[in-house]
């Protein structure tokens, strides 16, 4: 007799389906809401859609989402470290990985461990919109073989942490949002800008590198590449790399810039070092405001003022040097 269970069954399910938090990787929020009553427990398990977020952590809620997700679209989570239940779990996966449409591989260990997880996949995935690998190790995950031939060429959003780059992603040319994390970056920063210039529906791009010899950050680009990004974020621990990266992009008007430095234990970095990268054809389209994090001894924020907006860059502890 209670008014909230005279309310239609897609109603109560959509409220079910956001009652999952932000950042979470399966559907176990959901579960407490299955045993409130019977009619609950029908319209909140009938609809696909509350399903959708499967990980290998736990088994047994990984196979009971599968099964209520049906045919919908589905994000995926991978915990690598998890190495006991991963087989099992891919066993009972791989029958639906043409609905997945994201796809986040975490806590990878080492290259044959990618490997062994690839070489299950089918050569196609066509509703694959997003993937993300993360190596944990500090030291950039490199080998000859390249894993990412059969990636759809639709494939919209990217992100790689200390993983290689293969020659099959620079083919991709339908990215919207980039985010590279390389510590150990060997290729040439020509190479990187003609891969965000291909990309021309490319929004956000999210750029942590460093390059691994100092020749490799020199371009022979005459000008700045203009492009459709409204977010670029550039984290450096050289100052070098970092002023490298900003004076090769040209920002369009409204767009956002980011940038963080960081030093390796009492080196001295300097908001002038960073800053002095950034030309007046950068300041003049930024948007009003843009945050930026640079790490220093005082907590300091220098306001720059361009044609079209202001760049706000706030200083925080974490070095000795301004």
């Amino acid at each position: 007799m209670r008014p909230v269970n005279r309310l239609p069954p897609e109603v109560l399910s959509r409220i079910a389906g956001c009652s999952l938090d932000k950042d979470v990787y399966d559907a176990r929020s959901i579960i407490p809401l299955i045993h409130v009553c019977q009619y609950w427990r029908e319209t909140i398990t009938s609809a696909p859609e509350n399903w959708t977020l499967v990980s290998n952590n736990p088994m047994q809620l990984a196979k009971l989402s599968l099964e209520r997700a049906k045919a919908a679209h589905l994000r995926i989570y991978l915990w690598m470290d998890l190495a006991n239940d991963l087989p099992n779990f891919l066993d009972t996966f791989i029958p639906h990985l043409k609905n997945t449409e994201t796809l986040t591989a975490s806590s990878i260990q080492n290259f044959e461990e990618l490997a062994e997880l690839f070489s299950k996949f089918p050569r196609s995935m066509p509703n694959l919109r997003s993937l993300t690998l993360e190596h944990d190790d500090s030291k950039c995950m490199d080998s000859s073989i390249d894993l990412f031939e059969s990636l759809p060429h639709t494939l919209e959003g990217l992100t790689l942490k200390n993983i290689s780059l293969p020659p099959s992603l620079f083919k991709l040319r339908a990215l919207t949002d980039l985010t590279l994390r390389i510590i150990e970056f060997n290729l040439p920063l020509d190479t990187l800008l003609d891969f965000l210039e291909g990309n021309r529906l490319l929004k956000r791009a999210d750029l942590r590198i460093d390059f691994v010899k100092p020749p490799l950050r020199k371009s022979r680009r005459q000008t700045a590449f203009r492009n459709q990004l409204q977010l670029l974020r550039i984290t450096c621990y050289d100052v070098m790399d970092g002023k490298a990266l900003i004076s090769s992009i040209a920002l369009s008007k409204g767009a956002q810039l980011e940038v963080g430095q960081y030093g390796y234990g009492n080196v001295p970095i300097g908001v002038i070092d960073v800053l002095s990268g950034v030309s007046i054809t950068h300041l003049s389209n930024l948007s009003s405001p843009s945050s930026v994090e640079y790490y220093a001894g005082t907590a300091r924020k220098i306001r720059l003022l361009g044609l079209n907006g202001t760049a706000s860059f706030s200083c925080y502890p974490g070095s000795r040097f301004l």
